[in-house]
């Protein structure tokens, strides 16, 4: 077989390269796209969805970020979830560069329902109001002096 790639031309090789990259690219991974999804979002900052996926190097480095993160301020954990989430809204292929099985109407669906609630969890959490927080402390130390003199 390969004596007979040798003997064609450069560019009857490069057509033979580029077909067999087409179908490699059409080829279907064993890989469902919709569990890696829920994997990504539920266990993401584990690694879990890089594991199924068989990205075994980004499995084990997120996993130990996030085994870290308690001993540095969670600062790994943070990082290790952004990345699960760029994960989840990008990747379509598995280690060996075929597309994730599945229904592509389900994964976008799932993709967009992680945009719509990271959106919505990121406008929940309040700011801290500095007045308020002043306001409070002022009226637990005016409570603090009434007790005393009411000591006395």
């Amino acid at each position: 077989m390969k004596e007979r790639v040798k003997n064609l031309s450069i560019s009857e090789q490069r057509k033979k390269v580029a077909f067999r990259k087409i179908l490699r690219d059409n080829e279907l991974s064993p890989v469902n796209g919709v569990v890696y999804i829920i994997f990504a979002f539920l266990l993401g900052a584990i690694g879990v969805h890089n594991f199924y996926a068989k990205f075994w190097k980004r499995g084990i480095v997120q996993l130990l970020m996030t085994i870290s993160a308690p001993f540095l301020l969670f600062f790994p954990l943070i990082f290790t979830s952004m990345w699960a989430e760029a994960e989840l809204l990008f990747q379509n292929r598995d280690r060996n560069g075929r597309l994730f099985k599945g229904s592509r109407r389900i994964i976008w669906l799932l993709r967009l329902i992680s945009i719509v609630l990271l959106v919505w969890g990121l406008m929940s959490v309040k700011t801290i109001d500095i007045d308020a927080l002043l306001q409070l402390s002022d009226e637990v130390k005016n409570q603090e002096i009434i007790a005393h003199i009411e000591e006395f």
